[in-house]
């Protein structure tokens, strides 16, 4: 139970940096990381699933940044979620992630939107200049510091798809 709850908080830490500063701390990927390897040995595993899932999650979310679809530190959060949940729960872990990303993302960007002023919500199909104005209200954080592109943070999608992979199996 103990193990449990320091695995939850450092992925709730790792999220609340990623949603206050856009940026996740190594510090906090390296302790997530090696309190998983001494689940491991406490736990008596073998290390090669666990290794093996670190790897694919790393090599596809590699993928997807070459693509700049996803920041570094997403991919190194990744890997080491990979290998948190070993080989054979990439596919489960990873379809409850992408489903949290789309309810977050959706989320992040009604919030970025409430912002500029739109009273009728049915204008951002019409005016698509609108998905490129920025959110003057908040100056300090900009969503969209890739240019015009809008950016999220995703590790509260990692933790909450995490959360729905663990409770539905």
């Amino acid at each position: 139970m103990n193990n449990q709850i320091v695995f939850w908080c450092l992925l709730i830490l790792i999220s609340i940096s990623d949603i206050k500063n856009h940026k996740i701390p190594n510090l906090l990927l390296l302790l997530l990381f090696a309190f998983q390897i001494l689940q491991i040995v406490n736990l008596g595993y073998s290390f090669l699933g666990f290794l093996a899932g670190g790897l694919v999650m790393f090599v596809a979310s590699f993928i997807l940044y070459m693509l700049r679809v996803m920041s570094p530190g997403d991919v190194k959060l990744l890997g080491v979620v990979g290998f948190c949940v070993g080989f054979d729960n990439i596919l489960g872990s990873t379809i409850w992630i992408i489903l949290s990303s789309g309810l977050v993302g959706i989320t992040f960007m009604a919030y970025n939107f409430s912002f500029l002023g739109i009273s009728n919500p049915l204008l951002l199909m019409t005016e698509l200049k609108l998905f490129v104005r920025t959110n003057t209200q908040d100056r300090h954080l900009n969503p969209w510091r890739y240019g015009e592109k809008l950016t999220m943070p995703f590790a509260p999608s990692v933790t909450i798809g995490l959360a729905l992979f663990y409770y539905f199996n």
